[in-house]
This record gives C-alpha cells, sequence and structure tokens, in this order.
C-alpha cells in the first residue's frame, strides 16, 4: 500500500498555499467561454504552471485563480512538469525535479508519493476502466539522457491503491496512456503510437516533434507540436492528419498543447512578445479562445470539463471500429506507404482469414507496393520542401516569378532534382504522379542549370535580434538557432542586392547559449553566409526567429563572424 506522506508548509523549496488569488472578473471573455464551452463552462477549469514556478488552477467561469503550489527555483529540464488532472477533477499530479507531487485541488492535502519510485519524470494519471483503481503513469528516463548515455529508459504503471508497479515498454513516453490502455503516446525525435503489449509502434511523423499527447478516448489519435511551432497537429494512428490548429492571429508561436479531458477540447499557450498566453481550443470547429489578459507567463495548461468523462466513454469503440472495407480504401488513398503497410497488417491481424486480409496479403507483397516504398524517402523530402516555400505578397508562387524564385531558390532548385529523380527512377509509382503534380503546381521546369547558391562575404550591422530559448523551454531538446536581422554595409565578395540580409546562428549548443544570443543591435560584423536552405538538417532544429517577417531569404553563417 501507498504510504501518504502529508507535506508541511515548506518541504524542499515548496511552498503550498491556501490563499485563492482572486482576479478581477474579465467580463470581455464572459461571452466568447460561453459560447466556446456552452454548459460545460461552471465548472470548468484549468491548471497550469504560472512564471516556470507556481502550480495554478483557473475557474473559467469567473476567472478566478487559485494557487496550489510554489517553488523557490526551476532547474532547467527538471523543474515543473506538466500537471494533470485526475478523471474526476479532484486531484492535481505534478513532479518537480524528480518528486512527485498529488495535490487536492479545492484544498490542502497535499503529498509527496512514489518516493520508492526514482527517477521519475512527466507523471501521467490513468484509470483503469474494469476497477476504477488510479494509477500514475512515468518515465524512469530522457530522451535527453539517452543521447548523453546511449541508453533507453523505461515507462512505468503504478496503481495509486495496491502499490503494485509494471513496465509498460522498454521506451520512455511521455504522451499518456489511451482510455483502454492499448496505446501510448510519445513525441522526440519523432512522433508515434505505441500499441500494447506488442509494442507495435506506428510511426507518425519523422521529424523534431514534442508535447505528446494521446486523446482521452479510444480514438488513439495523438497531439503534437512540430517545427516551426506555426501550428500542432493531430494524427491517428495511421498517420492521417485530422487537424491542423494554426497559431493565433499575432502570435509568434504555439507551445505546450494538450488534449483536455474531453476529446473535442484542447489547451495550449501562445507566444505575445516575450510572455505565453494560455489559449483553449475547440477542435471540431478549430476555435481559439486566448486568455491574453491573464498577467503572467503560462505554460503546461490543461482544460477539465464535467461532460469529459462521457464523452470519452461514448467513443470508447470509435477507434477501432474500422470496417474491413473502409480500411481498404483509406489504405488506397494514404500516399504514404508506411501508412498504408500499418493498415493492412492490422486488417491481417485482426481477421487474418478474412477477404480484406488476403486483399492485404496481396498488396504488401507485390512488386508495385514495393516500389512506392522505395520511392517514399525522395517524395517526403520534396512534401518537406514544400512546406518551407516562403511566398511573396502580391506575387504568384512560381517558379518564374523572379521575386518568388530568389526568395526560395535553394528549396526550388531542390525540389526540380527530387521531382526528376522521381520521373526517373520511380516512374509507375503514385510517388512520381504526385511529384508531377507538384511540378505543375509550382511551375518548376524539367531540369534546372542554375546553382543553389554561391557564399556571399559581407559587412553588416546587426539591427534586431530573436530571443533565444531558455534550455528548460525547448527541453528536451539541446540546440536551437537564432535569426538575427543585420543592414548591410558593405559586400566583400559575391553577390547580395538587399539593403538588409536575415542570418541565422547558433543560439544554443548543448543546452548553453552561445555568444550570438547575447548579441545586441549596433554590433558591426564581417560574415560569411549562404542560402539557409541549402543545408537540410537545419530545418529540424529548433528556431528563433522573431525578427523573420517573410521579406527575406534567410541565411545561414559558414564561420564565426569576425570584427570588420
Amino acid at each position: 500500500m501507498r504510504r501518504h506522506l502529508h507535506m508541511p508548509t515548506i518541504c524542499a523549496g515548496l511552498l503550498i498555499s491556501l490563499a485563492t488569488a482572486c482576479s478581477k472578473p474579465r467580463h470581455a471573455y464572459t461571452a466568447t467561454l460561453s459560447a466556446l464551452l456552452g454548459d460545460d463552462l461552471p465548472g470548468a477549469r484549468i491548471v497550469a504552471i504560472r512564471d516556470s514556478r507556481h502550480v495554478v488552477t483557473i475557474d473559467l467561469a469567473t476567472l478566478k485563480e487559485k494557487n496550489l503550489a510554489s517553488f523557490a527555483d526551476d532547474v532547467p529540464f527538471n523543474g515543473l512538469s506538466s500537471p494533470q488532472w485526475s478523471p474526476d477533477g479532484r486531484q492535481v499530479l505534478f513532479a518537480h525535479g524528480s518528486d512527485c507531487f498529488l495535490q487536492q485541488a479545492r484544498g490542502a492535502d497535499s503529498e509527496r508519493i512514489l518516493a520508492g519510485h526514482k527517477p521519475l519524470y512527466a507523471p501521467r494519471f490513468w484509470q483503469d476502466p474494469n476497477s476504477g483503481d488510479l494509477h500514475v503513469l512515468y518515465k524512469d528516463d530522457t530522451r535527453k539522457n539517452r543521447a548523453e548515455r546511449g541508453t533507453w529508459g523505461k515507462t512505468i504503471l503504478v496503481n495509486l491503491h495496491t502499490g503494485a508497479s509494471r513496465t509498460l515498454i522498454d521506451i520512455p513516453c511521455d504522451g499518456g496512456l489511451s482510455l483502454d490502455g492499448t496505446h501510448l503516446g510519445e513525441a522526440y525525435r519523432e512522433s508515434a503510437i505505441i500499441e500494447l503489449p506488442g509494442t507495435k509502434i506506428h510511426r507518425l511523423h519523422d521529424g523534431q516533434s514534442c508535447n505528446a499527447s494521446i486523446s482521452p478516448d479510444n480514438a488513439y489519435h495523438l497531439m503534437f507540436l512540430y517545427l516551426p511551432h506555426d501550428h500542432f497537429g493531430i494524427k491517428n494512428k495511421y498517420g492521417k492528419e485530422l487537424f491542423k490548429i494554426e497559431k493565433p492571429a499575432g502570435s509568434q508561436e504555439w507551445q505546450s498543447p494538450r488534449f483536455s479531458n474531453h476529446p473535442d477540447f484542447a489547451t495550449a499557450v501562445a507566444k505575445f512578445g516575450s510572455e505565453y498566453k494560455l489559449a483553449i481550443i475547440h477542435l471540431p470547429s478549430e476555435r481559439v479562445c486566448v486568455l491574453k489578459d491573464l498577467a503572467g507567463d503560462w505554460g503546461s495548461p490543461m482544460l477539465w470539463l464535467a461532460s469529459g468523462r462521457t464523452a470519452a466513454a461514448q467513443r470508447e469503440k470509435r477507434g477501432s471500429a474500422i470496417a474491413g472495407a473502409q480500411a481498404l480504401r483509406l489504405a488506397r488513398e494514404a500516399l504514404d506507404p508506411r501508412q498504408a503497410a500499418a493498415i493492412y497488417a492490422e486488417l491481417i491481424t485482426r481477421d487474418p482469414h478474412g477477404a480484406a486480409a488476403e486483399q492485404a496479403r496481396v498488396v504488401l507483397d507485390s512488386p508495385a507496393f514495393l516500389a512506392e516504398r522505395t520511392a517514399w524517402p525522395v517524395m517526403k523530402e520534396l512534401l518537406g520542401l514544400t512546406k518551407r516555400l516562403r511566398p511573396v505578397a502580391g506575387r504568384p508562387s512560381e517558379f518564374k516569378d523572379a521575386d518568388f524564385f530568389e526568395r526560395n531558390r535553394a528549396i526550388l532548385i531542390r525540389m526540380i532534382k527530387l521531382v526528376a529523380t522521381l520521373r526517373a527512377e520511380h516512374p509507375e509509382t503514385r510517388q512520381a504522379r504526385a511529384a508531377t503534380g507538384i511540378a505543375k503546381t509550382y511551375g518548376l521546369p524539367q531540369k534546372t542549370n542554375l546553382a543553389i547558391g554561391e557564399p556571399v562575404e559581407l559587412v553588416a550591422t546587426i539591427t534586431a535580434v530573436s530571443k533565444v530559448p531558455t534550455a528548460q523551454q525547448i527541453a528536451p531538446y539541446r540546440e536551437s538557432i537564432t535569426f538575427i536581422l543585420y543592414a548591410v554595409g558593405k559586400v566583400i565578395a559575391g553577390e547580395y542586392t538587399e539593403k538588409e540580409i536575415l542570418v541565422g546562428h547558433w543560439g544554443m549548443r548543448n543546452s548553453t547559449f552561445t555568444a550570438a544570443a547575447g548579441w545586441k543591435p549596433g554590433l558591426q560584423q564581417r560574415l560569411r553566409v549562404d542560402a539557409f536552405d541549402s543545408h537540410p538538417p537545419l530545418a529540424r532544429i529548433t528556431l528563433a526567429a522573431d525578427v523573420d517577417d517573410g521579406r527575406l531569404t534567410p541565411y545561414w553563417v559558414l564561420a564565426p563572424p569576425r570584427k570588420p
């Protein structure tokens, strides 16, 4: 049985506050929240981290805040974890360092729990649908540590009623457990849904991603954030994107999107200036309400609604109720052959002797499907490039348009080469046909002798800098790039005609700020640069791009700047 360790007023830097911070009611939000949440507004609550130190709940009907816990400091990465509502909304779970805390949402009964389970990261609630016992899911390692030591961690489930624990998988996951306990969510260098107990992995996104959150029902949908943080996505376990939620107007980026306990609602924070503000999202309509008037810098919010448990239970079978014919049609429509293969494999597993399974085996064993698999890496790279094209206001997004071409020179030339590869080496595939459609959309020629671009050397003066995020803000990642805007003084070598230039520098390496993170306007430097888009791996790094308004082609510094 677990031991209840009731905490004193101050313990290990933690201050439990009984006072309720009564914020002035924000009448401006009343109509918006009422329209968004409907009958759920009375009793609707958010739990979040404020100013990286405080665990706070907010009553959305009154916008009154209650401080549950405060910490004297917040060490990078091992600071406050994302606080979690229990299924009934009565308790809040969070961690600081590797200590786990359980807090009564409306009282002062707080306790440090799971003292025998260390290290402990990213605790999540899960309630057994059969016994009703409340569990805590956590990982005992981080991908950050794996990168340093070359070792894997585990995902562990602990029954808070009996104290029994078991390892679910030898992979550290922090995206939560589905309602029925059969699917785990995870996002780091890739996003994935993992089926239990067979540990079948559905890979949803191969690029850098974070903030995994699995849907609170059995639809097996994963919400996660991916670069450049101007939107977050929700995909089913076959990789189909169901929702793509764009950042609010006037904001710089999204952070920490999460499902609420209701599958139709999510929360996140959007950056406005130097602070992150709470946002509530109704997923079916993609409506967003940002609580910009709430003072503070917010993070990791989670919404609780009284109807959430009922809504999740009503959809309990939605995720697995795909009939054979419907699944086959979905597989045939999938451009990504990995997504199609996952659907075929599930059909075979579910009903190995059925007609749909037989059709799936025929497709999987066919030379045509093998050709699609072989062509996919090229198509995947091509699709990634199309997402990075930068439009020019008032100009067509076509190769022949000089302004659009100059802004996207490196990307367009790489696209031409990839389209040519698909047509020449994989001519009978869906990938080649799709590539032809992409080439037509952007008016790409069949070939080009143009070079991606030559390096440029110039003297320039800093006019504006981006704010480099802290190690905690980008954890578990360890690197970030910062874009700096310069006024061009003199071009020494190469060609550059603009009066300003946007240059990317390393802003953080190995979780440590670089010199560039501290540069100020007025600093004059001699730079050697070339097109940022001619360095594909850089697109997978976290970007600080406050000064990038889309007017200029981004460049990358090739060597440490020198004095003029």
